[in-house]
Formats: C-alpha cells, structure tokens, sequence
C-alpha cells in the first residue's frame, strides 16, 4: 500500500527525569504552515533548524523527503554552520540527489536527498523548503515536532489554512497542548498548535513501542477527493465504504481460469480444503510485487490482470484471491492493516495508518486470516506482523474494526530433544531435534529457506557447538494443522565440546541456550515493561559419557517464579548418562516498570542454569 509515514504517540509523563542523559540532537525551531488551497492541492512552507551535538544525531544533517506523484518538493535551500556560527555549507535543491525508493517496485515514490557529513559538533543546520500535495488530499501532514529518539525540542509550531466552507477533522494525542482556530478573512479557517521544551526521549530495554512515545497532531478534511475518487473517513464506516468502491468491478475471472478452480477445488470435501487448494495454486502461480502508482496505491489490480501477469501485490494478490474463493461460494473480506503498529487510532481513521492488506475468510468452524504474499506461511497462520494487530474489514455496507488474534505465550512452542555422546578428548557427537509452533514454527520456516552456508553460519551464532562441522539437516513441516508446526533434524560433531583441564572434562549443559539476554540493571526506569514473544520452551539433553569418567559436581535444580514467566530445570544421573532438562514459560504483556529488577534477576538465574558446566573426572 502506498506509503504515508504517519507517526503514532504517548509522550508519557516524568520525562522530566531523561535530562540525567544529554540529547543528541535538539529542535530549536519547527515551524510548519500548511496552506490548503481545496480538496485538490495544499503546500507546506517548512523552516526547521537542528542543533547536532554529538555523533549519535547526525543523522540529522542529512536530508531525505519521501515524494511521489502527489507531492512535489521546491524552494530548497540547507545550511550548515559550526558550533561559532560560522557557515561551513549551503545546499540549494539543484544540490540534491534523487533516487528510486522502492527499487524493484512498480511505484512512482521517489527520494530527494542530501548526504553531509559533520566535520565537527555541535553542527547547526537550518533547512528551509515547500512541498506542494496535489490529486486530493486525504489528510493533511501532521504535526510531529519529536520523530527520533535521543532529540529535545526547544520550539515548534504547526498551522494550518482551509478554505471556507471545508471541515477539518482533529485529533492530538498525548500532548497537553490545544488547538486552537481562528476564522480568517473570506471564510477561510486557520489552526494552530504548538509546545516547547520537550526533553529528550531516551532507548530503554523492553521499552513499548517507540512510535508510541512521541507527540503528534492529526488533521485531515471530513470529506476528500484523492486521483479523482472522491469519500469521507469520519468513521470506520465511511472508511469502509470508500475502499469498497475502490474494490468493486475488480474480482472478475477469466472463463478458463473459473475452469481451473472448479477442476482443483469440486472433489474436495470441506470449505477449508477448498482454500487450501486455491491458495496453494496462487502460491505456485503469482509472485509478489509491490504497485504504488496513483490510486494504483490503494486500488487492488484487477484480478483478472493479476491472473494473466501471474504477480501482483499485497492489494491484487488478496483481491484474486477473494475472486477464487468466490467462485466456489465461500465469502472472503479484503482487510487493511498496519504490520508496524498494533493499534490504530480509532477516532481518527486516515489511509495512511494502514499499509498492508490480508484476506479474512470466515468459515463454519473458524476463521481464515489469509497472507497471499508469503507462500511459507501455513493455511491461516496469522503471522507475527498481524497478530494481535487492529484492522479494518471491508464489506459492502462499511468498514468493520476488529482484532486479528494472537496466539497465546503457552501456544508459542519450542521443544529440543539432544542426544551428546562425550569422548574422553573434548570432542562430541551431537544429535538433536527441534519441534516449533506457532511463533517458533514462523522462527523456523525462515530458516528453512536458508541455503546451507547461511544454515550453519546461524547454528554457530546462537547453539554452543565450537569447532562443529555439520552432517544431515532436516526441515519437514505440517501446513494444514490448525496451528502449524515445524521439525528441524541435525546431526553435528564438535571437536572441542568439553574443555579438558588436566583429568577433569567441563561440559556445557545446555548448547541450545535461546533464552533472552539478560537486560541491563537499571537505576532510573522511566517506561514499562513490554515483553512481546511469549513463549514456552522445553529441552532434553541426554549425555553419554565417555568411558573412564564419572561425575563429579553437577549445578543445583532451579526452580524460579516471577510475573514474566517460570522456569524448571535440572540436571541427574542415570546409570552412565546424565540427563538435563528445563521447562520454562516467558510470558508476554506491558507490565509495570517497578517491576523490571525482577525480570533483570529473574532472567539472571535463568541465564546461570542453562550456562552451567557439569564436572567429569576420570576413574
């Protein structure tokens, strides 16, 4: 979907305290006036000066302007001065680049950019420039004065003229600061909102997500005319309605094509093996490729075109797809979603808070979330840049806002089952199995695709197995289970498993060591907790030992409970073989930020045990 980069926010309170840490980079001035001459066109006039005090922001002094078919950049000009005011740089707009955005796109996004890099700090520079939006406007840019982290804000300010007789929809979220409106001269009405002195917000360990902490104001027309379609988005009905005028007169098939669906889908005997045949024959038969020309954005392409050029993107593919399946009478609804963020902003519906679309097929016995761009995913599996995450189904009466589900911490399973024969030099043949479902198998899957030089650069940078050479590896996959899963099967030799010191063998316990790393402590927590892959992981290591050598120390059991999971394991004798074994649940959620120096010592007790060395010595 076409790409309109719109910033979502929390600007929590008590940041206050971040001025412990110094910024990167502070805004001493935002100013931005947009000019909105009808539904057709509007400019903005933007001035924003950057002061760049260290090498963490300089980002900052370069410039990049996303623009496409509607948006057009003039009137450029930067400049660069160091820490004395003296001017090191100007760049005006025959000084900029251009580039493809999207290569490989079907997409008319361009980016004009200038790349400087600072000879010293601090490093002002003041940027000045126009962008003209044309062909509609949806909504207007918002007001995003803190986009980066580590940037304070001493001043910014936003405004904006509509023409008379236009209504303008407002949202502000999370700034303690109004909006306020004066009517101009000619009807015209004007908006303004500003803040100051915003400190600085810093990266945490487990932060929510960044795009929820800056402060934003939203504002677009409550009704709009965009490539000559013309619509409202007061709700998520009017939404609704007007993407499903974007989709109608596009599902038609050809007349072969129908003969085709009724040869792979009439023998079947129930309505979710239907899908699963004609989502296998659009996997094998269409590739994806992204289309973001004009209203081709966010009109899918006919599925008729989809069908004779055997690609399309995340639009035409899910709209074939919806064309097949109605074909064999099962209803399906295209559904816009946002992969990047979880919740929409439900009182303030604007296109740009979407950028993808997947296929809701409600059956008798369960509904079908459907990902026509991937052909890894199992039928149904709501992936994790969907779980969890709000969207909008389109029918032909509106919109309808729902939650896609998220699978829970318990249903997210990784189980390892090892067999380690030990050898009295410190070498050791490895075996083990992995099974994955859910988060795990979505894990897996990607690996499967891997080549085996990737493979096994992989195995060596997560699995303790130092100078192992690799023998058979294994995926095999069950895609039509209702939660699908994954089996990995590897065999391995490590030449120096053990570390032999004199007639003791120290034997790493756990070489599969997923755990999470343990988070820093911290002495100021400024932000929740927000854990978001739970899981529950289980392992068997069964070891041989090497003839001639017995037990002499093995770590003590662990048994350990906190709010973000629990965690069992240990390691016993059994005749010749020493077994260890774990179960553990992380648990997934926003949790209080009192709470994280028990996730810190929770995670260190975890970390202990599966890094453990058992002692062997010989008879």
């Amino acid at each position: 979907m076409r790409r309109i980069i719109v910033l979502s926010v929390c600007l929590l309170a008590g940041l206050v305290e971040s001025l412990a840490q110094a910024p990167h980079v502070v805004v001493e001035k935002d100013s931005e006036v947009v000019e909105c001459v009808s539904q057709d066109k509007a400019v903005k006039h933007a001035v924003l000066i950057y002061r760049i005090l260290d090498e963490k922001g300089k980002d900052c002094a370069n410039f990049q302007q996303i623009l496409d078919g509607t948006l057009s950049l003039s009137g450029f000009k930067a400049v660069y001065k160091d820490g004395a005011g003296k001017e090191l740089k100007t760049v005006k707009q025959g000084g900029l680049k251009k580039t493809e955005y999207a290569p490989g796109e079907v997409t008319d996004n361009y980016m004009m950019y200038y790349e400087y890099t600072p000879p010293t700090y601090p490093l002002t520079v003041e940027y000045q420039y126009d962008i003209t939006y044309s062909k509609g406007i949806v909504s207007f840019p918002p007001f995003a004065p803190q986009h980066r982290l580590g940037m304070a804000v001493k001043h910014a300010s936003y405004r904006l003229i509509v023409p008379a007789g236009m209504k303008v929809r407002q949202a502000v979220v999370n700034m303690e600061v109004p909006v306020r409106t004066h009517v101009l001269p000619k009807g015209k009405t004007q908006f303004d909102v500003e803040v100051s002195e915003l400190p600085a917000i810093f990266d945490e360990p487990y932060m929510p997500e960044k795009s929820l902490l800056f402060p934003v104001a939203f504002f677009a027309p409550e009704t709009f005319r965009f490539y000559g379609s013309s619509g409202d988005m007061k709700t998520i009905d009017d939404f609704g309605r007007w993407q499903a005028g974007l989709l109608a007169g596009t599902d038609e098939l050809p007349e072969s094509l129908k003969v085709t669906i009724h040869q792979l889908t009439d023998t079947c005997r129930t309505k979710r093996e239907k899908v699963a045949a004609l989502l296998g024959f659009l996997r094998r038969t269409t590739r994806y490729n992204s289309v973001q020309l004009g209203i081709g954005g966010w009109k899918p392409a006919f599925a008729s075109r989809v069908c004779q050029l055997g690609m399309g993107d995340c639009k035409g593919l899910s709209n074939y797809m919806r064309a097949m399946l109605r074909e064999v009478s099962i209803p399906s609804f295209y559904t816009v979603i946002n992969t990047d963020r979880k919740k929409l902003q439900r009182d303030f519906i604007t296109i740009g808070q979407f950028n993808h679309v997947v296929l809701q097929v409600p059956l008798p016995e369960d509904t079908l979330w459907l990902e026509c761009t991937n052909p890894c995913y199992a039928l149904g599996y709501v992936h994790a840049g969907i779980a969890g995450h709000d969207a909008v189904v389109v029918k032909d009466n509106g919109g309808e806002l729902v939650t896609l589900p998220e699978y829970a911490c318990g249903q997210n399973v990784q189980e390892i089952d090892a067999a380690i024969k030990l050898e009295g030099d410190g070498s050791a043949d490895i075996r083990f199995g992995c099974h994955g479902v859910n988060r795990i198998y979505e894990h897996m899957s990607a690996l499967s695709q891997l080549s085996r030089e990737q493979l096994e650069r992989y195995f060596y940078s997560v699995c303790y197995l130092p100078s192992a050479t690799f023998g058979s590896v294994r995926f095999s996959a069950d895609s039509l289970r209702q939660q699908p899963d994954m089996h990995l099967q590897v065999t391995a030799a490590s030449a120096t498993y053990c570390r032999k010191v004199g007639n003791r063998l120290f034997v790493r316990l756990d070489p599969f060591d997923e755990t999470a790393d343990v988070p820093p402590e911290m002495n100021l927590r400024r932000y929740d907790v927000q854990l978001d892959d739970g899981v529950f992981r289980q392992l068997h290591v069964t070891f041989s030992l090497p003839e001639g050598y017995t037990v002499e120390s093995l770590p003590k059991p662990l048994n350990a409970e906190c709010e973000f999971g629990t965690f069992t394991g240990s390691a016993s004798v059994e005749g010749d073989k020493v077994v260890f074994s774990y179960r553990m649940l992380l648990r997934n959620g926003l949790f209080d930020k009192a709470l994280y120096p028990r996730l810190v010592a929770f995670m260190k007790q975890v970390k202990a045990q599966c890094q453990a060395n058992m002692v062997l010595v010989r008879k």
